[in-house]
């Protein structure tokens, strides 16, 4: 860290160097293995890093706006220190980035990096289902307008079948009508020769009672005249 070329490196990587913090952060392990620091791994060395920026940065930010009104130099000295116990070792290597005052680390800008291209993904395959909703809402509505199609056209056929049948069920039924009408009709004709024969019957049977009771003939024919064969009923007279 105290290394401005290392430092421009970390803070490049594969934006400048071409070489991911991966790739740095096998090299920095390595190196400390190589000198004997075994228990850095590389997520602690970028973790490490991370939290000397954001020491530097508060050191820097109390220095500032506050810092300036203390004369006491070793009160300022032993304030910083506190903050950041490396401050001077970093401050020309971390001063001369031209981002040095950003409140951010090296791990911060990449995420944010990381961010916007998570978002632009995320914006694409928005996209594509807005696009494939669409196709979607696309086909239902033709496959509803096919089922309407289909059912008018079911019944504008039932409709057409109907009126053809129109004339030949309208026949059936005048033919229906005719044969009950004649089936009426006879009903009506046995009913009136049942009613003709038996007032022929009565006719009988009181002419015969009336010659029981001693009436003269004429007084009788006048009384009950028997019906001509003219008339259709065909009786005769009777003998006296």
């Amino acid at each position: 860290m105290t290394n401005p070329a290392n430092y421009n490196k970390w803070r490049g990587s594969d934006r400048t160097s071409g070489k991911t913090k991966e790739a740095l952060l096998a090299e920095i392990v390595a190196q400390l293995k190589a000198v004997g620091i075994e228990h850095r791994d590389s997520p602690g060395v970028r973790e490490k890093i991370n939290s000397l920026e954001k020491q530097w940065r508060q050191a820097e930010d109390f220095r500032l706006p506050t810092g300036a009104g203390i004369t006491d130099e070793k009160s300022l000295r032993d304030a910083l220190l506190k903050r950041c116990p490396h401050y001077y070792d970093l401050h020309d290597v971390i001063m001369d980035r031209p981002s040095a005052r950003a409140k951010v680390t090296s791990d911060d800008q990449d995420a944010a990096e990381e961010e916007l291209l998570s978002l632009a993904s995320l914006t694409k395959k928005h996209k594509v289902d807005s696009a494939d909703r669409l196709l979607e809402q696309q086909a239902d509505v033709l496959r509803i307008r096919e089922e309407k199609r289909e059912r008018m056209m079911d019944y504008r056929e039932r409709e057409h079948a109907l009126k053809s049948k129109e004339p030949l069920l309208k026949e059936e039924k005048n033919n229906r009508e005719k044969a009950q009408a004649d089936i009426d009709l006879q009903i009506k004709m046995v009913q009136l020769q049942t009613a003709q024969r038996e007032a022929a019957v009565q006719l009988l049977l009181s002419r015969k009672q009336l010659q029981d009771s001693g009436v003269p003939q004429e007084e009788i024919d006048r009384l009950l005249p028997l019906q001509s064969e003219s008339e259709g009923v065909g009786i005769s007279a009777e003998s006296d």
